[in-house]
């Protein structure tokens, strides 16, 4: 054999040539190939995040365990370009790097880019923050052409990454960060991030740190937060979700009673008639008699007791009726019955900001959330706080024990919505009972209603009953059938044309009805 050809045979030689070549070597070839199978849909404008220039779907399942992109796809499987970091996704897209940075593959994030350096910008090294992909964030603040923008350090603020936060911290070109990364920390619960900023950080946050993070029921941040900042309540703040689109690593909270009472007792902001209402729906009884008994803020009015009947919460119902009762120049006995209705006098010290007790409708709230043990004692009390809504929204959801004991023990019965809202939400049960049991009558908005949901067993009731229906379907409201909320309801008309009733009640019958039985009936 001729040297030439054993110069041209030696492996060595043939590895230091192909170092230089520019190309892929088979197993990024492999990769790209597959990367490529996933499914680019561009788009003009995307509702929640105006930045987005398409979803990306049916990402290969190599990707599939990575928490960045699972908790980040949407509603029909596609992930925005823009929490990708996708700002050109039609021209020679950089996707490939975008996700080896977020599988934090170093090896792989050097191959893309001596293949194709122009994919390096700013915003793979944002995706890095974001992902929490430290050596990937590493290698990519290390080329020469990097420039580290201050979004990378909120986004890895935000979503808790406090080794990336300390790195970039002291990365002589990293700009910096802004408001948003303590706000973020804060609200999505990160500690040892919030820490760490308000020890070493001068940009401070935003009084939202502080509300949002009392919110979360993040104690400890809390703490934090009243011990190193001072930010006024009047300090602006941007939501997260407008400036960074994407969902962010977020804790669960410990007690958000407690960190809401840190917050009031440090008296740094009054808290409005809103948020103490807001406070006692989510801590029911403890938190209303904190804010009337320890700090004197609240006074129990006709809300107050809404709140109670939509909760079910006995405990804080039998508390708000003592308070007034005794505001009444009544004696509270819990074995008393009220033998007539009888309406509270209304509180002069509310300025107009509470409901007038004239409108309380505690036991229609508690009707409708199937609180049966609520609605006992309200009717005990005999405080007016009951309309024909109590058994019209019990219909809406299905209870039918609230429906059968107010039909027993109440005077003011159902309206036609009754029959109305079961139909919408398919409750056959409870339309046979209104039928067969009071009598209610099977009308045509009813029989609409069930059609254009789709309810297939409560058409069936109708066609079983047809002839008690309350009007002649034959002259009225015809057509349904070419409207467009009908045509993937192919069971519906297939279900009563095989029993001779050939026209649907139509379009006018259907606008009438509201979606939520709540709004429908106010």
């Amino acid at each position: 054999m001729a040297p030439s050809a054993l110069v041209l045979k030696s492996m060595d030689l043939w590895g230091i040539i192909v170092q230089y070549q520019h190309g892929l070597t088979l197993e990024m070839a492999d990769l790209l190939q597959l990367i490529s199978t996933t499914v680019v849909v561009p788009h003009h404008y995307y509702l929640n995040y105006p930045t987005t220039l398409a979803d990306y779907y049916i990402i290969p399942d190599r990707f599939g365990h990575l928490d960045f992109l699972k908790r980040n796809i949407r509603f029909g499987g596609g992930i925005p370009s823009c929490v990708l970091e996708m700002k050109n996704v039609l021209i020679d897209p950089p996707f490939p790097l975008h996700l080896s940075v977020i599988e934090d593959n170093v090896r792989h994030v050097k191959a893309w880019l001596d293949w194709k350096p122009h994919w390096f910008t700013q915003d793979a090294i944002a995706l890095a923050a974001a992902a929490g992909s430290f050596n990937a964030i590493k290698e990519l603040t290390c080329r020469p052409e990097a420039i580290i923008p201050r979004r990378a350090f909120n986004l890895a603020a935000i979503n808790g990454y406090l080794d990336i936060v300390k790195y970039l911290h002291f990365h002589p070109k990293c700009k910096g960060c802004t408001t948003l990364a303590l706000d973020g920390a804060a609200v999505n619960g990160h500690r040892d991030v919030v820490e760490f900023l308000c020890q070493n950080r001068s940009e401070g946050c935003t009084f939202a740190a502080l509300t949002m993070a009392a919110e979360g029921g993040f104690i400890e941040i809390v703490r934090l937060l009243l011990t190193h900042r001072n930010e006024s309540p009047g300090d602006f703040y941007m939501y997260l979700d407008n400036v960074y689109p994407g969902v962010h690593r977020k804790l669960q909270g410990s007690d958000y009673f407690l960190a809401q009472k840190l917050v009031i007792d440090s008296g740094v902001f009054d808290l409005d008639v809103y948020g103490m209402e807001n406070f006692i729906k989510r801590c029911g009884v403890q938190a209303l008699i904190y804010l009337r008994e320890e700090v004197h803020l609240y006074d129990i009015s006709c809300t107050t007791l809404n709140v109670g009947g939509q909760l079910g919460d006995l405990d804080m119902i039998k508390y708000i009726i003592q308070i007034v009762l005794e505001g009444n120049g009544r004696s509270f006995d819990i074995n008393e019955k009220f033998a007539q209705t009888w309406i509270p006098r209304d509180n002069p010290n509310l300025n107009g900001l509470a409901i007038s007790w004239s409108k309380c409708n505690a036991m229609d709230l508690a009707s409708y959330f199937g609180r049966l043990e609520a609605v006992q004692f309200l009717h005990s009390v005999g405080i007016k706080c009951c309309s024909t809504n109590g058994m019209d929204y019990a219909c809406a959801s299905g209870h039918l024990h609230i429906v059968q004991w107010l039909h027993e023990h109440r005077s003011e019965g159902c309206s036609a919505l009754a029959m109305v809202f079961a139909a919408a939400s398919g409750h056959v049960h409870i339309i046979q009972w209104l039928h067969e049991i009071r009598g209610e009558i099977l009308s045509v908005k009813a029989l609409s209603t069930a059609a254009y949901h789709g309810r297939v067993e409560v058409v069936d009731y109708f066609v079983q009953h047809k002839d008690s229906i309350h009007n002649d379907l034959d002259e009225k409201l015809q057509n349904a059938e070419r409207h467009p909320r009908f045509r993937n309801r192919k069971q519906i008309p297939n279900a009563l044309s095989s029993r001779s009733i050939h026209n649907l009640p139509g379009p006018p019958a259907i606008v009438s009805i509201h979606a939520n039985p709540m709004d429908a009936a106010a």
